[in-house]
């Protein structure tokens, strides 16, 4: 046997002994289940769901979240709803929720919503919030505002922002707006905008337009449009159209008309007029009609003061929108 062949054996020697040394090693993950770590127990129960052994995958799912393995509870929940088992998946659910999931805790309160249960809305949004859910503070904000408790609002929009949930901060800065807290709001509408809310980047780029920082303006509604917040859309063809720019106006109307942004129409429809294009005009116009009567029959006051104001007025004029919906 030649040198080479011999180096060859040797070095499948050592890695067949490190092979099998590193399987001594390896963890007994059975044994460690049987003994309470909650870890072992789900990667036994991934192994299982891997195989398409569901009931088996399901039981140490079970395991690791009777552990408080927040994970554990999860996929059990998921398991449960694949097969059409509500209960049981409401159980794991709740398991979730109280082993940490904050995530959990939010999908529950959205179910308890659903079976109009107002009172497990509150308080699973309140877990969910308290674990760090931004969606959850986001609705105990939003629900202390409508009710009028504007600084419970703002508490839990701030706690809400602190865990980096954009539209959080916009709520927030909306507030503070208000309060003619104009720094703290100029900052928590940037920080929602760097989160990807579009919300936000309108917000910021409205105080932007009232500083003359016209440059940066254009970039914040364009971010604003492109986060899906529609009303940037509309806002930035209202600057485009005071700089003369009326096809890049033109362009920024129609996607915010074509997401059913009241205001968008109602500028096509001005804009339309003024190049001629008559029939065109009153369609969007009607359009425009349409949008702020069903806004207003939802309860939107603004939308009911626009809509007055269109029917009133002969000549359409530039209406830039508000920050929010």
């Amino acid at each position: 046997m030649d040198s080479l062949s011999l180096a060859t054996l040797r070095l499948i020697a050592i890695l067949v002994s490190f092979s099998l040394s590193a399987s001594a090693n390896a963890p007994d993950h059975g044994v460690e289940c049987r003994d309470g770590v909650s870890v072992s127990c789900l990667k036994i129960a991934e192994g299982f769901a891997a195989a398409g052994e569901r009931t088996s995958a399901l039981r140490y799912f079970s395991r690791a979240c009777d552990l408080r393995l927040a994970q554990g509870c999860t996929q059990a929940a998921l398991q449960m709803e694949h097969e059409g088992k509500t209960l049981e998946a409401r159980a794991f659910w709740e398991k979730s929720c109280y082993a940490n999931d904050a995530l959990a805790c939010s999908r529950l309160a959205g179910r308890a919503e659903k079976e109009g249960l107002p009172d497990d809305v509150r308080r699973y949004h309140t877990e969910g919030c308290i674990k760090g859910a931004g969606v959850s503070c986001l609705a105990l904000g939003y629900a202390a505002e409508k009710s009028g408790n504007r600084a419970l609002a703002k508490d839990w929009y701030s706690k809400g922002c602190k865990f980096n949930f954009g539209n959080s901060c916009n709520n927030l800065a909306e507030i503070q707006r208000t309060q003619d807290e104009l720094k703290a709001a100029q900052d928590n509408y940037f920080r929602s905008c760097l989160l990807r809310s579009g919300a936000g980047c309108n917000g910021y780029a409205g105080i932007l337009r009232k500083m003359g920082k016209n440059a940066e303006v254009r970039r914040y509604y364009a971010l604003s449009c492109a986060y899906g917040d529609y009303l940037g859309c509309n806002n930035f063809g209202v600057g485009e159209e005071m700089a003369g720019n009326l096809n890049e106006a033109r362009k920024w109307y129609k996607i915010a008309c074509e997401k059913s942004i009241a205001h968008g129409c109602r500028n096509s429809a001005n804009l339309a007029q003024k190049e001629g294009r008559t029939k065109d005009s009153a369609l969007l116009l009607a359009k425009a009609v349409g949008l702020f009567e069903s806004a207003c029959n939802s309860g939107s006051l603004q939308s009911c003061t626009d809509l007055n104001a269109l029917r009133s007025q002969t000549t359409p004029s530039r209406m830039p929108a508000s920050t929010r919906h």
